[in-house]
């Protein structure tokens, strides 16, 4: 009896482990919280590359394609959930803030930062956050690039 009540919650385990290590992680934890970043700041050069000009066709390919590989998406779905985290909210605000500033200071231009974002290693959350896929897809007109396509 022993043996099978252990078997019992081994078959548990191993059914239940998967699930759980498909959660998606917390918007307080690092991996999330880095992808966030990445992806307002990217926000925030891409609403004003549309304002001057907009993306070129081959702009909006690349644009497109990072979002979709990536899941962008997926994090950009939970930034509402931050409204909850006060602290975090305006440390990444001031996050955006600092990578706009820099940016500025460097003479980048919007729609260059926007697409050089796309292209950075720590942008790349398929290879560096995979956990950030395991969100629930998020609707696709949810992205600013879309209306360039």
């Amino acid at each position: 009896m022993r043996a099978s009540g252990l078997s019992r919650w081994l078959v548990i385990g191993l059914v239940v482990a998967p699930v759980a290590q498909a959660q998606p992680p917390r918007v307080t934890e690092p991996a999330y919280l880095r992808a966030a970043l990445v992806v307002k700041s990217f926000d925030h050069f891409a609403a004003a590359c549309q304002r001057r000009r907009g993306f070129t066709s081959s702009e909006a390919a690349r644009v497109h394609t990072w979002e979709h590989a990536h899941g962008v998406a997926r994090i950009r779905a939970r930034l509402p959930e931050l409204e909850q985290y006060p602290e975090y909210k305006l440390q990444l605000d001031q996050g955006v803030a600092t990578v706009a500033k820099l940016a500025l200071a460097r003479g980048a231009r919007d729609c260059a930062a926007a697409i050089s974002m796309t292209h950075a290693p720590h942008a790349q959350f398929a290879q560096v956050a995979p956990q950030l896929l395991a969100l629930e897809p998020a609707a696709q007109n949810s992205q600013p690039g879309s209306a360039t396509r």
